[in-house]
């Protein structure tokens, strides 16, 4: 006769009056099984959800850092047409040298404070903000100056004949390109206002995302 507490070694009938009868409960183990394949399949989906988030996540990153490139390249190209038109207008001598100045420089500002306060509240970040500023000066500086070099072979310019496309033929036409190029297009332009876009685009963006979340912090506060 068995004494561990189960009654396979009795007939039910003859099972002592106070020993209680133990059934093995099929159900319970279903019902325990049923939990945990449930269980497993929970953690996946949530697994899943979790992926496709970050995946979502990324992508939108991707996006929205590509819109800021592309919004570089147009601006490159308008202020191709803007600087010129501010040099050829009488601005200066209506307005002053000054005032000139802040027309030529201060429409950098126009395409990057826009970028910088949504680069902020995306990611939160100082930093992440002042590259996206530092990237869109970047593009839009490489932009002007390849336009330039569009103008001035597709386009033409009557002070630069020479480098017009129609002039292909001419034995030192691919010579004038070649010194364009390298110390008017590369050098004297991207080269050298990409070192002030990364640097100025960087403090420029870092001190407006820090002041836009000093704000909202402050605002958060008193609300509060």
């Amino acid at each position: 006769m068995n004494i561990d507490g189960m009654n396979s070694g009795l007939p039910t009938s003859s099972t002592p009056i106070n020993k209680k009868k133990m059934i093995p409960n099929s159900r319970q183990k279903v019902s325990v099984q049923t939990a945990a394949e449930s269980l497993t399949e929970c953690l996946g989906f949530l697994r899943g959800y979790q992926k496709g988030n970050k995946r979502e996540e990324s992508d939108f990153m991707k996006r929205h850092w590509f819109i800021y490139i592309l919004i570089g390249i147009v601006f490159g190209i308008f202020d191709f047409y803007y600087q010129g038109f501010i040099q050829k207008s009488s601005i200066s001598s209506l307005t002053g040298e000054n005032i000139r100045l802040m027309l030529i420089f201060g429409i950098w500002l126009v395409p990057v404070i826009p970028i910088v306060l949504y680069e902020t509240k995306v990611s939160q970040s100082r930093v992440m903000s002042a590259l996206a500023c530092s990237l869109t000066w970047c593009i839009s500086i490489i932009s002007y100056y390849l336009f330039n070099a569009v103008q001035l072979a597709f386009l033409g310019l009557p002070t630069r004949p020479e480098l017009y496309i129609s002039n292909h033929t001419d034995p030192f036409f691919w010579e004038n390109w070649k010194g364009v190029l390298l110390h008017d297009v590369f050098l004297g332009g991207i080269v050298e206002w990409s070192a002030v876009a990364v640097v100025g685009g960087f403090i420029i963006g870092f001190l407006v995302s820090f002041v836009y979340l000093s704000l909202r912090e402050n605002h958060n506060s008193k609300k509060a």
